[in-house]
């Protein structure tokens, strides 16, 4: 019987090198990173709601405002989609129509 102990042999020969791995994962890809944009929502029903949210979830907030005076509109969409494309004069417009305001947030 030998008394050395049997190696493993795995992929990743020491624990430390799967850190850049790991952490790509748990921080995502820098470059996915630089492409999410973050809008300021703000409700100027004289509310005073304010929201900072990515440009999928535009849609969501503002037909959740919408909803809550029981009202809905196609044009929340047309806005999502305006700010995302960088259509700034059409978003602004749409977005005084549906009594809301969206800036770009650096």
């Amino acid at each position: 019987m030998s008394t050395q102990l049997k190696q493993r042999h795995s992929k990743y020969p020491h624990p430390s090198s799967q850190l850049p791995r790991i952490w790509s994962r748990l921080n995502g890809h820098p470059k996915e990173l630089e492409e999410i944009a973050l809008y300021r929502v703000t409700d100027r029903l004289g509310r005073g709601r304010m929201a900072y949210v990515s440009g999928d979830r535009i849609v969501a907030t503002v037909s959740a405002w919408l909803a809550e005076l029981g009202a809905e509109s196609p044009l929340v969409d047309d806005l999502a989609q305006a700010v995302r494309a960088g259509n700034w004069p059409a978003a602004h417009s749409i977005a005084e129509y549906l009594s809301v305001e969206v800036d770009s947030v650096a």
